[in-house]
């Protein structure tokens, strides 16, 4: 029993993400274009495994010039829970103030 809780302790601490195919061949993606842009230390058990990780991967793979590459990585950090997937924007202000507005029109 004990052995039981330990092991939900320890996926409850380090928040393992459930792999589904389309998350395998984003990061089968990552790999190549990472190679293809000079970076080769690249664990795939610690990519899907370890957050923190993952973050610091995925960020300094971000500073590259590829497109591709970075939008793989902004969907990488969504899948992986880094990143939230719904971001709220803040509600823009009017710039015209209801109480100075002209509101009288040439008739009078």
């Amino acid at each position: 029993m004990a052995w039981f809780l330990l092991l939900v302790l320890h996926y409850k601490l380090n928040r393992v993400v459930q792999v589904d195919n389309e998350i395998l061949k984003k990061v089968a993606k990552l790999g190549v274009l990472a190679r293809k842009n000079g970076t080769t230390k690249l664990d795939y058990n610690r990519l899907l495994t370890d957050r923190a990780y993952a973050n610091q991967l995925l960020s300094e793979l971000e500073t590259c010039n590829d497109e591709d590459l970075l939008l793989l990585c902004l969907s990488l950090k969504v899948d992986l829970g880094i990143l939230p997937g719904n971001l709220q924007m803040p509600a823009i202000k009017p710039l015209v103030d209801e109480k100075t507005r002209y509101m009288f029109s040439s008739r009078g």
